[in-house]
């Protein structure tokens, strides 16, 4: 094994630490509230941005409206997830919690190492590296790479 199968073993391994740590319920409702700001903030930035009217430049209102709508909707729902954490530890179901968050950890650490190698595959030349050829984890990687990759120019053709 060389370098990359040590990062990619490593960047899975912290995801699953995360995962096991937080536990499933809290990694859940995480990434639904991170969807939701970005939807949130997506939606009504605009009409927020009218409070900063002090502000002649319109890029600066809106801006600060972006990072202000998704901060109190992140905040907002972390007060939600720690009631429903706390609900959970008074039921006892921990265990069961953890045991699921560390495979939801897996999975993400999955997901992330092969967005970034998607990125790297498509956009930059190391596809063709020694790094790339000679790696025991990339290989199974490459699969799913070349399947989005050929997925997503079929769809963009169409």
């Amino acid at each position: 094994m060389i370098w990359i199968d040590w990062i990619i073993i490593t960047a899975i391994g912290i995801s699953m630490l995360f995962g096991i740590m937080r536990g499933f319920i809290k990694e859940c409702l995480s990434l639904i509230i991170l969807i939701t700001a970005f939807l949130i903030t997506n939606k009504f930035y605009i009409y927020f941005s009218n409070y900063f009217n002090y502000f002649k430049s319109t890029v600066i209102r809106y801006i600060l409206s972006i990072i202000i709508l998704f901060i109190i909707t992140i905040f907002v729902g972390n007060i939600i997830i720690n009631i429903i954490h706390s609900i959970i530890l008074r039921a006892k179901l921990t265990y069961t919690d953890r045991t699921l968050g560390l495979c939801f950890g897996i999975i993400r650490g999955i997901v992330i190492v092969t967005i970034l190698l998607f990125i790297i595959f498509n956009y930059t030349s190391l596809s063709n590296n020694y790094i790339w050829k000679n790696s025991k984890l990339l290989p199974y990687f490459n699969y799913i790479i070349l399947y989005i990759s050929n997925y997503l120019k079929y769809k963009l053709l169409i």
